[in-house]
């Protein structure tokens, strides 16, 4: 799900939303009316709705399940929105992302393709090594798994609601003329009935787990409503 996986530059983040054509009218209202908005996000971040091609060429590590599964999404009615912040302490990006399936088999196949953690954590490791390649640019990148819905001991679920979660998160490494920087990076996905949802996070610093899980919280609770 190239597009339901974070691109972690937000270009042109602007109002207005659009779904492929022949959509259910219905289905493209639960995407749009799922999806964050900025007044769902941490104080501070600035953006909203866009529309985003899902045209990039399907990196080799994602091959495969992972591939059908980006494109079963990307068909779908679907909405997207983007958050930024940048200030003196830091900067980071929120963005999400919500799809609506023609079936709840259909999600369900969509979340499966990354439920092999080994192969889907190359996935991502691959598509943020990509992300953040530049010329001259040290670039290391290490991703592992979480579980979303549950505390971090794992002793209690924190999420209300949704059917499935999967959680990716880990750090990026760059290096330019002696200067290190450090980013840590968050994905979570989630399905509730036949919608599924993306929240993505890059930060340097870091965003409290309690806002992530508040965050897809509100997203769940809103596709469970439809």
């Amino acid at each position: 799900m190239r597009a339901f996986v974070t691109m972690v530059v937000i270009a042109g983040v602007a109002g207005g939303w659009s779904a492929p054509a022949g959509a259910k009218t219905s289905d493209q209202q639960i995407a749009k009316a799922a999806v964050l908005t900025e007044a769902d996000v941490p104080s501070g971040f600035t953006g909203g709705p866009f529309t985003e091609k899902g045209d990039d060429p399907t990196l080799p590590e994602c091959e495969g399940a992972i591939a059908k599964a980006d494109k079963s999404v990307e068909l779908a009615p679907i909405a997207r929105s983007g958050f930024q912040l940048n200030s003196t302490t830091g900067y980071a990006v929120i963005e999400n992302t919500v799809a609506v399936l023609p079936s709840e088999k259909k999600a369900k196949q969509a979340m499966a393709a990354y439920s092999d953690e080994d192969t889907a954590e190359v996935c991502m490791q691959a598509r943020f090594e990509e992300s953040f390649t530049e010329t001259g640019i040290t670039t290391s990148v290490s991703m592992g798994s979480f579980d979303p819905e549950m505390d971090p001991k794992g002793n209690e679920k924190v999420i209300k609601g949704g059917d499935e979660f999967l959680g990716f998160g880990g750090g990026v490494r760059r290096s330019a003329g002696g200067a290190p920087q450090f980013f840590e990076v968050q994905v979570v996905l989630a399905r509730e009935g036949r919608a599924v949802t993306q929240l993505a996070i890059v930060t340097q610093g870091t965003i409290p787990r309690d806002d992530m899980e508040q965050m897809l919280q509100t997203v769940v609770t809103r596709m469970g409503k439809a």
